[in-house]
């Protein structure tokens, strides 16, 4: 099932610049597609390929807010970067909310191609009680937790103001969530505060 998903808009503050750089983010994902189930999935056994219990159904859209703020420290050159950020997701409808954390590195090499090796790891903090079975392996849904890794590539097109790019990702651990791999396009623009 490919379809869009929920628009993200975020906005980065920049308080330190230079070589070292801290930062305050503010990203806001809004529900504006379709929260509603529209397949079952179930277990598959390994082995056998049977087909087990249902786990839940297929979704697209949340149909709550997220709101999450983060600060982010990092150190970064016209050739490399490292950088760690702190966050929490709020979210309505009675979701629960999230702690995030996540570190990463990058180099250039080339002028115009640049790479990055991030992990990242989202942790639902809040009730204990066992969630209801209606989940998605989308990662939308309540109660999705994961430790994951990710590689990207970026490619300049234009005078290092629009770009495009690929990213590969996976999870060694994760609930409500799929394990990946998955694949992501995007096209960037970049804004010069000076």
């Amino acid at each position: 099932m490919t379809r869009p998903a929920d628009p993200l808009l975020g906005a980065r503050f920049a308080l330190l610049h230079k070589d070292f750089r801290l930062s305050f983010e503010l990203d806001t994902r809004f529900p504006v597609v379709t929260d509603r189930a529209f397949a079952p999935f179930f277990e598959i056994d390994e082995g056998t390929h049977e087909v087990g219990e249902q786990l839940g159904y297929l979704r697209v859209g949340s149909g709550v807010f997220d709101i999450e703020p983060r600060i982010q420290f990092g150190w970064g050159t016209a050739r490399g970067h490292f950088g760690t950020e702190f966050g929490w997701r709020f979210r309505t409808g009675g979701f629960q909310d999230a702690m995030v954390w996540l570190m990463e590195g990058g180099f250039r090499f080339h002028p115009k191609v640049y790479a990055t090796v991030r992990i990242v790891q989202l942790l639902a903090r809040g009730s204990t009680e066992p969630l209801p079975n209606t989940g998605s392996p989308s990662g939308v849904t309540n109660g999705t937790s994961y430790f994951a890794f990710s590689f990207e590539i970026d490619y300049l097109l234009n005078d290092r103001a629009l770009s495009v790019g690929v990213v590969v990702e996976g999870a060694t651990f994760y609930e409500r969530q799929a394990g990946g791999p998955v694949f992501s396009l995007y096209i960037a623009k970049k804004w010069d505060g000076s």
